[in-house]
């Protein structure tokens, strides 16, 4: 377990989400299809993966992506 904390390896269930949360976040900011598709469509896949890192990390990318967007909007509740 030392070695790898030692390497920075997520060893638990919230460091792995967090992880794939920042790739997926990452990914979206470099390209703007695969942004707008999670925007349109993350909160059906996450509804779809069952409860893991990766389902609980595209809910919170869908969640970030969502709100900075609604908070980029002109007008935006």
């Amino acid at each position: 377990m030392e070695q790898f904390q030692s390497q920075s390896v997520a060893i638990s269930t919230n460091q792995q989400a967090e992880l794939i949360q920042q790739v997926i976040l990452n990914e979206a900011k470099k390209d703007p299809f695969f942004k707008q598709f999670l925007v349109q469509q993350g909160q059906q896949i996450a509804d779809l993966i069952p409860e893991s890192a990766i389902g609980t990390a595209i809910q919170q990318a869908y969640s970030q992506l969502t709100t900075a967007k609604t908070e980029s909007s002109p007008g935006g509740i």
